[in-house]
């Protein structure tokens, strides 16, 4: 199970703002923040190269690529993912705070 789901779908009901920013992980410098796709809100987390990993609430399966019609679904529960959206997540955390 996803360690951050808690976190993560309190961010979804109350949204911090601003609601993008930049963290380094591994160090490698990425972009993330909240949108709207449709009306489902998803956090989205970009790297240097233009490719994205976004997910939704609840949802324990994400986007990978660099537009939608190209990405894969991914498990986000997998530690790789998983690392990269806590550290997402703090990150969106410090700039709301």
């Amino acid at each position: 199970m996803l360690d951050c789901q808690f976190n993560f779908q309190q961010f979804f009901v109350s949204p911090p703002t601003p609601s993008i920013t930049t963290f380094e992980y591994n160090q490698r410098q990425y972009t993330c923040g909240f949108y709207k796709n449709g009306i489902e809100a998803e956090l989205r987390i970009k790297n240097t190269e233009g490719k994205v990993l976004a997910m939704q609430p609840g949802n324990m399966i994400g986007l990978l690529g660099t537009n939608r019609q190209n990405a894969k679904e991914v498990d986000i529960s997998q530690p790789q993912y998983d690392s990269i959206i806590q550290a997402a997540l703090r990150a969106l955390s410090v700039k709301s705070s």
